[in-house]
């Protein structure tokens, strides 16, 4: 895009204008869904990336009747006809302003089911939609950051590894579990497992010290802790409140 934000109060007068009356769910994706997530600008982005989910592609032409579409096919930018439904593996739709070229934006197609969102890269990675589509204080949804973060994994290059480091102490428990749990069934051997193991030791270690506390002072007694589902822990950052409807 060629008119781009640079501050996080730019998105929100830039996106509620774009996406106001949307008739589906979406939410910014990418490297400015991570800053919006640490409410700070850390670094330059190239693009804004939007996230909707694929049943509803037909719901953006219509919502954006002025713009001109492509898809993306091996690389390739390619005209997206009206008639045609795009299907896996297609998943970047790039939008232009038919009366200002100057500005573009780039859609990404997910996976859902009834209840949860699915990794379109390996279908038993889900995380509840309630949990993957979160709210920025501004209202603005976004994607769940240890989602953008699984998407950033399979090619990771030095800036995913930036945006990596950067939220290691803002993310909760629950949102590292998954993504180790999620990098461990589609990327076995990939270099943030180590970081991640140990981040998610820390955190268990901390989790235990806190709970010898509590017993050692009698304020366990009738408490039910619930964790996780093994295996694929679904996750909801501290910070960040359900999505619900999806209008901005």
């Amino acid at each position: 895009m060629l008119v781009k934000p640079v501050s996080i109060e730019d998105i929100p007068a830039l996106v509620r204008p774009l996406m106001r009356g949307f008739k589906a769910l979406w939410c910014v994706a990418g490297g400015w869904a991570l800053d919006l997530f640490l409410g700070q600008v850390t670094r330059p982005h190239d693009d804004l990336e939007f996230a909707i989910f694929r049943q509803d592609q037909h719901l953006l032409r219509q919502h954006l009747r002025d713009w001109t579409f492509q898809k993306v096919v091996e690389g390739r930018h390619l005209a997206w006809s009206a008639d045609e439904g795009l299907k896996l593996p297609i998943h970047e739709i790039h939008a232009h302003l038919t009366k200002d070229p100057r500005l573009s934006f780039e859609f990404l197609l997910n996976e859902r089911t009834a209840d949860d969102w699915v990794y379109r890269r390996e279908g038993r990675i889900r995380m509840p939609l309630e949990r993957a589509i979160v709210r920025h204080v501004s209202g603005l949804p976004i994607l769940c950051p240890a989602i953008v973060l699984l998407f950033k994994a399979k090619n990771h290059r030095p800036k995913d590894d930036r945006d990596f480091q950067k939220l290691r102490n803002a993310l909760g428990r629950e949102q590292w579990q998954w993504l180790e749990a999620s990098l461990r069934i589609c990327h076995p051997a990939h270099p943030w497992l180590a970081q991640l193991q140990t981040t998610n030791g820390a955190h268990q270690s901390a989790r235990g010290k806190a709970y010898l506390r509590k017993r050692k002072r009698g304020r366990l007694s009738g408490v039910r802790v619930c964790g996780p589902r093994p295996g694929l822990p679904h996750t909801l950052p501290p910070s960040a409140t359900p999505n619900g409807a999806a209008d901005a």
